[in-house]
């Protein structure tokens, strides 16, 4: 199941729903009801990220339908950033599960709308140098630093800018500049 999630994090996101249809489809019972949801949730992020947004909620739809009747929080929790917006573009579209889709929503920790905001004054000098494509090694020159405290930083960055790469911290700074 967790491979999946390797998958779409190294950029192979068209070969993910291979390994979770036999689980969303029935072929494969799953072990516990969030096993479901776990596979739902990933597939409504990804065919969002296609375009089509009517399967999308369909999909997220059904990881609600699963995760209902356990009052199942947490891997709508663990998916992250991804699912955060996914019950608030359906709002109102959830027939009976809207209860629970709004306490889903709000249950999810909220987007930060600035997210520059919670780096700390070093990670924002660092963010700066990204775009140079220079090394680590050359920008812990420039900033006085170890090589390892800028990988440090650089970890940091990525985790509160949501991304996993250097490529996509700068475009994601780019676009809130």
């Amino acid at each position: 199941m967790d491979s999946h999630v390797v998958h779409t994090h190294h950029a192979r996101a068209s070969q993910a729903p291979k390994l979770v249809e036999p689980l969303l489809s029935g072929e494969l019972p799953a072990l516990a009801a969030p096993t479901n949801v776990d596979g739902w949730l990933p597939e409504a992020v990804l065919v969002g990220r296609s375009g089509d947004q009517r399967r999308a909620h369909e999909a997220l739809t059904k990881a609600l339908a699963a995760a209902e009747p356990y009052g199942a929080l947490r891997p709508f929790f663990n998916a992250g950033k991804p699912v955060r917006d996914l019950p608030a573009r359906g709002a109102g579209r959830f027939g009976r599960l809207e209860s629970f889709a709004t306490t889903t929503m709000t249950a999810l920790p909220a987007a930060s709308t600035d997210s520059v905001d919670v780096l700390t004054s070093r990670e924002r000098d660092l963010l700066l140098e990204l775009p140079s494509m220079r090394t680590t090694e050359e920008i812990a020159d420039s900033l006085f630093v170890s090589v390892n405290t800028v990988k440090t930083h650089l970890r940091g960055i990525y985790r509160k800018l949501g991304v996993n790469q250097r490529r996509d911290a700068v475009l994601q700074h780019a676009g809130q500049a």
